[in-house]
Order: C-alpha cells, then sequence, then structure tokens
C-alpha cells in the first residue's frame, strides 16, 4: 500500500496569521512538522499543500516537497482532495496537521497499518481518555462514542455519553488526526455538508450521515502522555533559546486548574534556562507561579470598565 503524508498550511489563519512559518528554534513550524511526519517508515512521501507562495518557498527552501493548492478552498478536505487528485498512484492519504511539530510518527505509521485486512474501512483517525470533567464539557474538546468494533457511532462538541447512570464509561476525546483511502476521500469532498456537520460545525460527520465506515484508533493515555512527554521535554530541551515560554489559561478558567497545569507543565523544563509563563495576573496565578519556580510572569490583567462595567486587558511583565 502507497501511503502520502499531506500537512495543510494556509497562511490566513484567523487566530494567528502566518503560523506555519512562526520560528520554531531556528526552523519555521511547518519545516518542524515536515521533518516530524518524514520518520514515519510507512509513507512513501511527505507533501506540504499550501495556498501561499512564501510557505511554499520555506518548504522547498528546506529541502521538502511542497504544492500550490488553491485559496478558495472551503475546507481542509477539499485542499486534500486537491493534492490527492495530483497522486493517482496513491493509495492511502494520511493528514497532519501543521501545527503539530512534537506528532509521533509511530502514530502515522499505525493509523496505515489499520488499513491492512479491511478492505471496507474507509477512514480512520484518532481517539483518547478524557478524565478531566471540565475538559469534558469544553465544547473545543470533540468527543467521540464508538461501536465494539472501534468505529465511530458519533462525534459532537457535548459531553458523550451523557452519564445518566454511572456506569463507568469513559470519554474519549478525538484527535484530528486522519486516514482516508485516496478514493473515498475524492467522493467525500464533493458531499453537500451534512445538516448534523453543519450543527455541530465538525466536518467528520459528514462521512457518518452518509453511511461510511469509520474506525478510531485508539491511544492509551498513559502510554500516550508518557511518549509525549518525553518528546517534548527532549524538544524543548534541545531549543537554543535563552529561556522558556509556557502558555497559561484564559480569563475564567479556575486556579486549581492554572496551578495542575504549571505543576505539570515545570517538571520536564531544562533547569539551566529561566522559565516564562503567561497567565491571569491575579494573586492567585502569580503565587502559584512562584511556587512552581517560574522566573517571569507574563500578566494579563483583567480592568474593570468604570463607565460600563465592562473588563478588558491589558498586558505587563511581572520579575519573580
Amino acid at each position: 500500500m502507497k501511503i502520502l503524508c499531506v500537512i495543510p498550511a494556509r497562511y490566513a489563519s484567523t487566530r494567528l496569521p502566518g503560523k506555519p512559518l512562526k520560528d520554531v528554534a531556528g526552523k519555521p513550524m511547518i519545516c518542524r512538522v515536515y521533518d516530524r511526519a518524514s520518520q514515519a517508515k510507512t509513507l512513501a512521501g511527505v507533501v506540504v499543500a499550501t495556498d501561499d507562495e512564501r510557505i511554499l518557498r520555506a518548504v522547498e527552501d528546506h529541502g521538502g516537497r511542497a504544492m500550490m493548492t488553491a485559496k478558495a478552498h472551503p475546507t481542509g478536505t477539499d485542499r486534500l482532495a486537491e493534492v490527492a487528485e495530483a497522486y493517482p498512484d496513491v493509495d492511502l492519504i494520511i493528514n497532519v496537521q501543521g501545527d503539530e511539530p512534537l506528532i509521533e510518527p509511530s502514530l502515522i505509521d499505525e493509523l496505515g497499518r489499520a488499513f491492512d485486512g479491511d478492505a471496507e474501512l474507509q477512514m480512520a483517525t484518532v481517539m483518547t481518555p478524557m478524565e478531566d470533567e471540565a475538559e469534558q464539557k469544553n465544547p473545543n474538546n470533540v468527543k467521540v462514542v464508538t461501536d465494539k468494533n472501534g468505529c465511530a457511532l458519533y462525534f459532537s462538541r457535548s459531553l458523550l455519553p451523557y452519564p445518566r447512570n454511572d456506569a463507568g464509561t469513559p470519554v474519549y476525546k478525538h484527535i484530528g488526526i486522519y486516514a482516508y483511502r485516496r478514493d473515498f476521500l475524492l467522493a467525500y469532498a464533493k458531499m453537500t455538508p451534512t445538516p448534523l456537520e453543519r450543527t455541530e460545525s465538525l466536518e467528520q460527520l459528514r462521512a457518518l450521515e452518509n453511511g461510511y465506515k469509520g474506525i478510531l484508533f485508539p491511544i492509551v493515555q498513559g502510554h500516550f502522555s508518557e511518549d509525549l512527554r518525553k518528546q517534548s521535554a527532549e524538544f524543548v530541551s534541545s531549543l537554543d533559546m535563552p529561556g522558556i515560554a509556557i502558555g497559561g489559561l484564559s480569563v475564567g478558567e479556575p486556579p486549581e486548574e492554572f496551578t495542575k497545569f504549571l505543576n505539570y507543565t515545570v517538571q520536564f523544563l531544562p533547569e539551566d534556562k529561566p522559565k516564562y509563563v503567561m497567565g491571569i495576573g491575579t494573586p492567585e496565578y502569580i503565587l502559584d507561579a512562584v511556587q512552581a519556580g517560574i522566573d517571569m510572569f507574563d500578566c494579563v490583567l483583567p480592568t474593570r470598565n468604570a463607565r460600563n462595567g465592562s473588563y478588558f486587558t491589558r498586558r505587563g511583565m511581572l520579575s519573580i
């Protein structure tokens, strides 16, 4: 089976324009992802699908392969399908997101192997157990339920399954790496968006509503977390940077979540570099940062508008 890994990379990201070209320890992020995916052993090749000449040049200057695709594609699947059209000899397309510089190459290999001996399987993706109640209720975390054979029954931004009775059923989070048979991908991209897909804003529901079989490849939480922690620590330690920045939490997150986040993260960072954290400038957050051994606190300070009672934010750096 001939497998091609495709990494979609748009320049005009809503949240962070130009994200694929952001520098990560001397290389554009998209090149870091390319290098990581290229370590997978089952792939016939890796290609970046982009809509921007700057990304194309960055990948090619790095020695990688990239392809210009149309800017007007409404979804990432449409961009993948354009690449699939250009590679008629490929059997399987694996889609890796362009902001995953720590993607595990063995995960790519295992997704590809899921199709061995199963001619009916058209697409596969990944899920992992999710135990934190706040994360389970977060609509940004897509939940999934499967049948006894591991085939998806439904994806939702709501909690699945709803715990009307405590039967000990685990909650699974969907992880957005996909593998498609090429012929299915081409047909899938041409299907009309379906009612559930539009309601949940989840493109994968289109396949289920059209009656296609899709399997969820489970990652055991402990194994996945240990691997990811090891990779993250090795990656961070290898960076030739004066300090390490740690992403914080947004307004409204409970302080205990920030404490858990800090204590989890700092244990994997090198001790010989100063550590920075971004968070909310309240006494609880700052105290937690001090106790966790953070050197600098990049504050977002909620400030009340005296005229209308609304809140705005301002930023500042505290040396702690």
